[in-house]
C-alpha cells in the first residue's frame, strides 16, 4: 500500500489532513490489517483497515468500544475517523489514535504485567451501565442464554457435529447461573493488547467489545494466562481480581469450559478456510498449548470432540 492509497481513503472519508509523509503496516491479524500513518504537522495515526470482517461486526464492536469508553474516560483509543465503504482500500477502515510505548508484557515480571491488566479489567467491569443504553443498541448486547443457541445455530452452518455435546453441557447449565450485573467485556485482556504509554496503560483490540457477564471475560484471561503462561499465573489472575472483585465469581467452570470451546471452535473454523501458512503454523503451534485446556473441557463435560481430536491425532 502507497501513501496515494492513504491520501484518497482519507480524502474519501472527508479526514483531515489527507496529506501522508509514510505508512508502515504494524499488525497484520485475521481480522484486521493495522498501518501507522504519518502526516505533516499533526500526530501519527493508526488506520485499521476490516479486510477479513466481511460481516462488520469486528469494527462495529471497535467503534463501539471507542465512542462509550471515550465518554466514561476508560483507556483505549479515541476514534478520529471511520469510512464504512469498501473502496478505494478494499475494505472499511477507521482512524485511531497512534500508541507509542511498549506493550504490558515488557513490564519487569509477569506479576507486574497481570497487575496492569486486571486493574483495566476490574475498572471496565466497574462502569456502571444505564438502562438507556442497554436498550438503544448502541453496544452489542449478548446473554449467556443467546451466546448458546447462537453457537448452536453456528454448528448446524458449519456441520460442526462433534461441538455438539459439550455445548449441551453448557445450555443444560445457563439457566441456573448466579445472576450478576452485566458490564462492558474485552474478550481478549491479556498484556499484548495494552499499551503502556506516556499517560498511562491504554487497552486496545477491542473487536469483542459487548455488553455481557463479566465472568465470560475473566475466563477468557484465565485461559490465556495458563496456555501462554502457566497455571501460577492463572492462579494469580484470579486472586488478584478476586481480591478487587470478590462479588459476583461463582460457577465460574462453566464459563472456563465455554471459554475454551470457544477457542477451538474458532480455531477448527479457521482451519477450514485455508489460511495463510504463517497463520496455519501459528494456530497448530497454539493447538498443543491448548492441550491441558482441551482435557480439562473434557473432564468436567464427560464429552470428546471429535474436531478436536483430529487434530491431535
Amino acid at each position: 500500500m502507497q501513501p496515494v492509497d492513504i491520501e484518497n481513503a482519507l480524502r474519501s472519508a472527508r479526514i483531515e489532513p489527507t496529506e501522508v509523509a509514510a505508512i508502515e503496516e504494524v499488525g497484520d491479524g485475521w481480522e484486521c490489517r493495522v498501518f501507522r500513518i504519518e502526516r505533516p504537522g499533526v500526530e501519527d495515526v493508526a488506520l485499521r483497515l476490516y479486510t477479513g470482517d466481511p460481516s462488520g461486526l469486528t469494527m462495529r464492536a471497535e467503534v463501539a468500544a471507542y465512542l462509550a469508553l471515550g465518554k466514561v474516560g476508560y483507556p483505549a483509543p479515541r476514534l478520529l475517523g471511520r469510512h464504512d465503504d469498501r473502496d478505494p482500500l478494499g475494505a472499511p477502515f477507521v482512524l485511531i489514535d497512534w500508541l507509542d510505548g511498549p506493550v504490558a508484557d515488557t513490564l519487569g515480571t509477569s506479576a507486574d504485567a497481570l497487575d496492569v491488566v486486571v486493574d483495566l479489567m476490574v475498572r471496565l467491569h466497574d462502569i456502571v451501565l444505564s438502562d438507556d443504553l442497554l436498550k438503544s443498541g448502541a453496544v452489542p448486547f449478548r446473554s449467556n442464554l443467546d451466546l448458546i443457541d447462537n453457537r448452536f445455530a453456528l454448528l448446524d452452518e458449519l456441520e460442526l457435529g462433534g461441538f455438539q455435546p459439550s455445548l449441551q453441557w453448557l445450555r443444560e447449565r445457563v439457566g441456573g447461573l448466579q445472576k450478576v450485573p452485566l458490564s462492558y467485556v474485552h474478550m481478549d485482556f491479556h498484556p499484548r493488547n495494552v499499551i503502556i504509554t506516556e499517560r498511562g496503560p491504554v487497552v486496545f483490540d477491542w473487536g469483542s467489545f459487548a455488553v455481557t457477564d463479566p465472568r465470560a471475560d475473566l475466563a477468557w484471561s484465565l485461559l490465556l494466562a495458563r496456555t501462554y503462561i502457566d497455571d501460577a499465573a492463572a492462579e494469580y489472575f484470579l486472586s488478584s481480581y478476586k481480591n478487587r472483585r470478590p462479588e459476583g465469581i461463582e460457577d465460574l467452570v462453566f464459563f472456563e469450559v465455554s471459554a475454551v470451546w470457544r477457542r477451538f471452535a474458532t480455531i477448527v473454523t479457521l482451519l477450514r478456510e485455508n489460511p495463510p501458512a504463517s497463520v496455519k503454523t501459528q494456530v497448530l503451534d497454539g493447538i498443543q498449548l491448548l492441550r491441558p485446556a482441551y482435557q480439562r473441557l473434557v473432564e468436567a463435560t464427560g464429552s470428546t470432540i471429535t474436531e478436536v481430536e483430529t487434530l491431535y491425532d
